[in-house]
């Protein structure tokens, strides 16, 4: 919310930043992590890779996040204040219900991402497996069942989600 609302010193400079987990290429990304994670002797496992895949979609989320607070009007904000709320009530009551869009579709897209990550989490797993490393090693030898069946689940929730907001999108033209 600072990046929308507040001007500060630096702050172009940290809205650039942000970026640059995007504009790397995954491998490049990936390798950078591994080199940092040895200089600091962090071994390489779950935790690196949940900070990798953190640093790579907290990027998007911001971003989703970002554009709909652009559009809020802080004068609704104001006009909570005025009436007695406090700015945690305000920000309860008035801010979340309105980014709650955004913040459910930075979520999802988030989590979907993370399964695109393979990139950068080939590099900084280790020895251990993640999802999209065994769906990888299991589509290379052959094509099972199970990795058809596991890709149907994974596609099922998605275009379920597509047609909850196509039926909610057609009910609010018709109002």
């Amino acid at each position: 919310m600072a990046f929308v609302r507040y001007d500060f010193p630096g702050r172009n400079f940290l809205r650039i930043s942000q970026f640059i987990p995007v504009v790397l290429p995954g491998v490049v990304f990936g390798i950078s992590l591994l080199v940092l994670a040895y200089n600091f002797k962090i071994k390489t496992g779950y935790i690196l890779t949940i900070l990798a895949t953190s640093t790579w979609n907290v990027t998007y989320g911001t971003l989703i996040i970002a554009s709909r607070l652009e559009k809020f009007d802080y004068a609704i904000e104001e006009a909570a204040l005025d009436l007695g709320a406090n700015n945690i009530r305000a920000l309860w009551r008035v801010t979340i219900p309105f980014l709650a869009p955004a913040i459910i579709v930075a979520w999802l897209y988030t989590f979907i991402n993370s399964f695109n990550d393979f990139n950068t989490t080939i590099f900084v797993i280790g020895d251990h497996v993640t999802f999209p490393i065994f769906m990888f090693s299991n589509m290379r030898s052959t094509l099972t069942p199970e990795i058809n069946a596991i890709s149907a689940m994974l596609a099922l929730p998605l275009i379920l989600i597509g047609l909850i907001n196509n039926i909610i999108q057609r009910k609010a033209r018709v109002k």
